[in-house]
Formats: C-alpha cells, sequence, structure tokens
C-alpha cells in the first residue's frame, strides 16, 4: 500500500485534521491490499550437511511431516530446475529414491515411506542441471506413521496447493478431519465445513463417516465480514472429503424406521458423477417433475430416464419431444434489446412463439431485460406464452427470470430478518409486477403453469455469531416461498419447481478456486479454476424437500455431456481458466479428441439423484398424502406448528420437521440448517396420532423417515 506519510503534506493544504483522520480509515477499508507474509516460524529448519552451495544456489530451508509424507521448502535464485530426484539416507545408506512432483512456488513432496525414527538425510539434483543438488539434514518422527486414516476409508478432490491440505485422522474408532497445510499470513484466515464456519480446523474436528465434507478455506486481510470488498486481498481455497461408512446403521427406535443412506452408496471417486450407471434403476417420483442433464457423454439418454429423472435437455438426440426441457436465451430473439422487444406488433411475436415447438418443459431466461417487466414487455410476453400453450396445451412453461408470482431470493438479506416473511400469509399475493393483468385484462397467470423458485447456493460469507451465512437459511426460504405461490389463487394448480444449481455464484468478484487433476500422460499437473462447489448435504436437501414439500427440482448445468479420464483435455481452452504443470518441466499437454473430462468434482449430482431415490421410497405416501408440519420438542418444551412455520424456524434457528401424511402411513422430513457440521441432535416429535418419536439430525444432512400411525 503506498505510504500514507508521503500523502501528508498535500493533504494539510486541502483538509481540516479531522478529515484527514476520515481519510485513513477510508484507505484503510476500501483500499489497495498488502501482499500477504507467510508466517513459517512453526516449520523445523533443515539443517545443511555441508558448507557448500550449488552455483545454482539451491538451499533446503525447513521441513515438515505429514503422516509418511515429507515436504521441503526450498529456496533457488533462478528457475528451470524442476524436476528434482531425491534420495533419503541413513549412516550413508540409501533408504529411499523418489521421483518428485512439485508445483513451481510449493513445497517440495516426498510421498510417503515410513521410515523409523531417527536423523535423515535427503539430497536433491535438478533432472536438467546435474550440477545443481543440496543436501540436508532432518528428523524423521516414526509415531506419524499413522497419523492419517488408511486412505482405503477415504478421499478427497479439490485444490492441492501448500494452502489447503485436509486429512482425514483416526483415534481410537473416531474419524477427525484436519487441515495439515495450517496455512497463515496476515491476513484473517475463515474455515468453513458445509458452509458453517468452523474455528480451528487445524486442531481437527470430529466428524462422521459414511459423510462428504465440503471445506472451504479464504483469506482476507480484513474482518471477514468484509468478503463483498473485491478491493481486499482475497484467497479461496475448496477440498471435498468422502469417508466410507464404517458399519450398518443404529437400529430403529421402533416407531418410526429411517430411509438410510443405501450400502451400494458412494459418491463417484473421481470428477464424473455415476448414478447414470451404479445407482438401481427406478422410475420417477409419480406426479413429480425431475429436470437434469445428460452428465456422461458415454451413457445414453434412455439410462437416465431410468434413474428418476423425467426431462433431458432439448439438444439430446432420441428424446421424445414431451421429455425435453429447455431454458431460453436471449439469443432466440437474437440478443436485441428491450425497445425492439416493446415495439414488435403481436403477429410477430406469435411467430416467434411457433418456432417453439413441442416440448415438454419450456423455461424464459431472457436476462437482458429488467426482471420486472415494463408493461410493454409484459405484454407482448402475454401474447407469447399464449401462443405456446395454444400450440402446445400439456407443455410445462415457466419464467425463470422473471419468476413466479412470489418470489423470495433468500431470508437474511439485505438486513431483513425472517420474521418479516410471516405477514405473506396474511394474504397471499404477487409481490412483483409482472403478473399485473395488461389493458385487455390478460396476465401471465393464465398461461404460466410452473412456479419456480430460485435455490441457487446463497453466498458464504458474512458468518454471524453461530457461524451460520446466508447459505444456511435457503432450504426455509424455499420451503417458504413454494407455500405462497401454492396460496395465490391462480396458482393453485402450478407445479411449484425448485430451480437449482451445483455451484456458487460468484457475487463480488469472487477469486476463482483451484481444482487440480493429477495427469498421468503426460505426468503432471493441470490447475482449473473454477468456482466454489455446493454442499454435498445441502444438494441431498434441496432433492428431498423439492420432491417432497414441492413437486421437484431443475437442476442447471454448465454445458453438454462431459468425457473421461485425466487425460482428456482441450489445450486450446486452457488461456485464463487453466494452467498445465509437466512434471518433467517441459512437456506439451497433448491434444484429444472429443468431449473434454470434467474441471470439477460434480459430486452434487450424485447427491440429488440419490435424494431421488429416497424420495421414491416413499412414493406410495407423497401420491395423495396431505403435507403437515409437525411439532417438536425443543429444551423440554414443545412447539406446536404454526402458520409459518419454516419462516418461524428460520428467524429461531430452530430445526424444521415436516411429514405428509396418507391415511395410516407416515413420511417425515427434518432437518436443522444451523447447527454446526458434526453436532448431533435427538429431536422429539408429535406425530399425529399422538404418539412421540425421537429423530435423529447430523450436521445439515436431512433426515427422512416413515411409519405407520396407530389407529
Amino acid at each position: 500500500m503506498p505510504s500514507f506519510k508521503k500523502v501528508i503534506p498535500f493533504l494539510t493544504l486541502l483538509l481540516t485534521s479531522g478529515l484527514l483522520v476520515a481519510t485513513f480509515f477510508l484507505w484503510k477499508r476500501f483500499g489497495p491490499s498488502q501482499s500477504p507474509q507467510v508466517q513459517l516460524s512453526a516449520y523445523p529448519l533443515a539443517i545443511p550437511v555441508d558448507s557448500a552451495v550449488a552455483p545454482c544456489g539451491l538451499v533446503i530451508r525447513q521441513y515438515r511431516q505429514i503422516g509418511k509424507e515429507l515436504r521441503f521448502l526450498l529456496y533457488a535464485p533462478g528457475d528451470g530446475l524442476l524436476p528434482f530426484s531425491v534420495q533419503l539416507y541413513r549412516n550413508d545408506t540409501v533408504i529411499a529414491v523418489n521421483e518428485t512432483f512439485q508445483l513451481p512456488g510449493s513445497w517440495l513432496r516426498v510421498p510417503g515411506i515410513g521410515l523409523s525414527s531417527g536423523e535423515t538425510i535427503i539430497r536433491i539434483q535438478s533432472k536438467h542441471d546435474t550440477t545443481c543438488t543440496a543436501a540436508a539434514s532432518f528428523y524423521y518422527n516414526a509415531a506419524k506413521n499413522q497419523e492419517i486414516a488408511d486412505t482405503s476409508r477415504w478421499f478427497r478432490h479439490g485444490s492441492d496447493d501448500d494452502l489447503l491440505d485436509v486429512r482425514v485422522t483416526e483415534s481410537d474408532g473416531r474419524f477427525y478431519l484436519k487441515d495439515f497445510a495450517d496455512y497463515r499470513d496476515l491476513r484473517t484466515r475463515t474455515y468453513l465445513v458445509d458452509g458453517i464456519v468452523v474455528p480451528h480446523l487445524e486442531k481437527g474436528l470430529e466428524v462422521r463417516p459414511g459423510y462428504l465434507y465440503t471445506i472451504n478455506a479464504r483469506w482476507i486481510d480484513a474482518p471477514y465480514s468484509d468478503w463483498w470488498n473485491n478491493l481486499r486481498n482475497r484467497t479461496s481455497r475448496q477440498q471435498a472429503v468422502w469417508i466410507n461408512p464404517v458399519g450398518p446403521p443404529e437400529p430403529p427406535d421402533g416407531r418410526l424406521t429411517r430411509v438410510e443412506t443405501p450400502g451400494w452408496f458412494n459418491p463417484s471417486p473421481v470428477f464424473s458423477p455415476w448414478f447414470d450407471t451404479r445407482f438401481p434403476e427406478f422410475d420417477p417420483v409419480a406426479g413429480k417433475l425431475v429436470m437434469q442433464y445428460r452428465l456422461n457423454a458415454d451413457v445414453p439418454v434412455a439410462r437416465y430416464f431410468r434413474h428418476g429423472i423425467t426431462h433431458l435437455p432439448r439438444w439430446e438426440p432420441d428424446v421424445p419431444p414431451e421429455q425435453q426441457h429447455w431454458t431460453e436465451y436471449p439469443g432466440f430473439f437474437g440478443d436485441r434489446d428491450q425497445a425492439w422487444f416493446e415495439r414488435l406488433p403481436r403477429q410477430e411475436v406469435e411467430a416467434f412463439a411457433d418456432r417453439v415447438g413441442k416440448i415438454g418443459a419450456f423455461a424464459y431466461d431472457f436476462e437482458f431485460w429488467h426482471r420486472r417487466y415494463s408493461p410493454g414487455v409484459k405484454q407482448r410476453l402475454i401474447w407469447f406464452s399464449k401462443r405456446i400453450r395454444e400450440n402446445h396445451p400439456a407443455v410445462y412453461l415457466f419464467d425463470y427470470w422473471g419468476g413466479a408470482a412470489y418470489q423470495n431470493l433468500n431470508f437474511e438479506q439485505d438486513g431483513i430478518r425472517p420474521l418479516h416473511f410471516l405477514s405473506d400469509y396474511d394474504a397471499p399475493r404477487p409481490n412483483h409486477p409482472n403478473f399485473e393483468k395488461a389493458a385487455d385484462g390478460d396476465f401471465l397467470g393464465n398461461y404460466l403453469n410452473v412456479s419456480p423458485v430460485d435455490v441457487y447456493p446463497r453466498p458464504i460469507h458474512a458468518g454471524d455469531a453461530d457461524g451460520n451465512t446466508p447459505n444456511n437459511y435457503l432450504v426455509l426460504s424455499a420451503v417458504h416461498a413454494s407455500r405462497i405461490n401454492k396460496l395465490i389463487p391462480f396458482q393453485q394448480n402450478n407445479k411449484v419447481l425448485w430451480y437449482a444449481w451445483n455451484r456458487h455464484m460468484p457475487l463480488y468478484q469472487d477469486p476463482a478456486v483451484p481444482w487440480h487433476v493429477r495427469t498421468s500422460d503426460p505426468a503432471g499437473e493441470l490447475v482449473f479454476y473454477e468456482l466454489e462447489t455446493m454442499p454435498a448435504s445441502q444438494a441431498l436437501s434441496l432433492a428431498l424437500f423439492s420432491l417432497i414439500t414441492a413437486d421437484g427440482y431443475y437442476v442447471w448445468h454448465d454445458s453438454q455431456a462431459w468425457g473421461r479420464g485425466e487425460n482428456n483435455y482441450h489445450p486450446e481452452a486452457f488461456p485464463g481458466r487453466a494452467r498445465w504443470y509437466p512434471a518433467d518441466g517441459r512437456s506439451p499437454f497433448p491434444a484429444t479428441t472429443g468431449p473434454e473430462s470434467p474441471r470439477y468434482w460434480n459430486y452434487p449430482a450424485d447427491y440429488f439423484v440419490l435424494g431421488n431415490w429416497m424420495a421414491k421410497q416413499v412414493e406410495a405416501i407423497l401420491n395423495g398424502g396431505t403435507l403437515q408440519d409437525l411439532p417438536v420438542q425443543l429444551n423440554g418444551i414443545w412447539k406446536t406448528p404454526e402458520t409459518g412455520r419454516a419462516v418461524r424456524a428460520a428467524h429461531s434457528k430452530e430445526p424444521f420437521v415436516t411429514a405428509v401424511v396418507n391415511q395410516d402411513q407416515i413420511a417425515v422430513l427434518a432437518l436443522d440448517s444451523f447447527q454446526a457440521p458434526n453436532a448431533v441432535r435427538k429431536l422429539p416429535v408429535q406425530l399425529p396420532d399422538g404418539t412421540t418419536a425421537v429423530l435423529e439430525l447430523y450436521g445439515n444432512w436431512p433426515a427422512l423417515y416413515r411409519g405407520t400411525l396407530t389407529r
């Protein structure tokens, strides 16, 4: 940051001393940021074994040990030395030889060996300059050999550099997430696990096996609440860790049976999801809509319809029109502006509608107009929608961009507390003018038969005293918006569809997250700079709540179907979005043909379909059942459901429990959106027959139960 002292003489001529102080603090808050200074004092020094320094100036400075793995901090004044060969010695005897890989600017990694304790010497040599060598002594601690849990029990993907290194440790049968990187500089560091702020992940966080944990680490040279300020020096990293289950689930308490995650399930161990091949086949839940994308180019469309999905994109071959979905972009109108659209005569608008053709579901995403349509835009969209419905009466038609009649993007936004939304139940009505009637009395509500609810993941910033962020309110906010839309008379027969995405929208020019791909031919690393991915727990929640409390979901995706393999990437697409680091320091990445592989781990896709499969297990209850919220016991006091229960739960940060009752059968769905990601809550609930059941809620994961009521 420029020296403030240099500008004092000039400012003194113009400003009072009070304004000087104000200017200083404004600069400190909003001005450019200093480069962070890494704190390395916690790491032991490597001791040089001789005083001679190689002509290249290579020096081994510090080291650390993570389980059996070793890392060394090197320094050399020049470049072009990678890769290195490594030898480890004890008493002048070679005990290990390794070919290592090192990203420029990172610590040198020596894979796990498993030595006994004792002083050890490392010698490294540049493979491009054999005169460039260095040697140092360090202490190997065998007590750390078993520090990391057996990797057959867990795996991870995501960022893979020196800033975040979350691994699973095990002690006395208990499992922990621990950040071994413990990267510190002068900035504020914040950890989030499944979207909840957690302290001291470098010390370990006890967790349960059988779950996938999404870990975000963020650094900013300001309080974390200032994350919105893109002038600050901000850095993001993300890793996702899956831990295999240990054994069978605990037996039910006898009153309700939990719909467990099935034993055959685990998320794909590679970037490509595998629900379309690994999951058992099942038909879609009757009466529900599930709109997804074909994600794997080598899996035929027919297999997706046998995995709970009702609609695939229009571009897919061999999909009947009634099973196609499409979200239409401004390109449909040649990307022309609002003024052009407002001048179109009705005949031309209807001609555009005639181009749509037969389709199962058609959504508007005309985002080159304001979300609140002008009278001219609204009138032409009425003509457009009416014509489509005349041509295709069975189409599911909705306006993603303009929204349903009632829009509630989220609780806890712009300083508005959840209770503010409770009054919406008094007189449910549209809260924006898109559904106002035109001069002839016609309006969009006569033609749009799907009410979309936006459930894109919300920002995970500005954590409160409990570690909660705006993202923790998403599910309850969506339940509330769904219910209000169903109460508006002209939408009572509409399908309520939750419109989702599997990644976080960058709102504040957020820094990209590096996703690392280790390649084998040629060996090296591809680093893709992508967006943060939503927690698996939230993907499962969105699927379950949309299918049980609403009419289904539509998961947006970023591209057509992907290919497979760690070497299947297109180098021409790299500039600005990815970097290639060959293990030998020289090899170019070869060109490939066909669709390239995914650039991030799409584990949410497997969890969306898992929720779909779980909802299928209670289909008989959902078909013809009645939705009702259940009383819960909190701190020894029973809370009876009231109107706006989702709003009240969000306001008080309480668990939310709802159910579908069909004669003597009941399906119960519960979620605690606000407790710590490893917390366990035993929650008594009262069933409609007056009996009590105890639900278990773990972290922010949903819990689905079923049972029989007493007569």
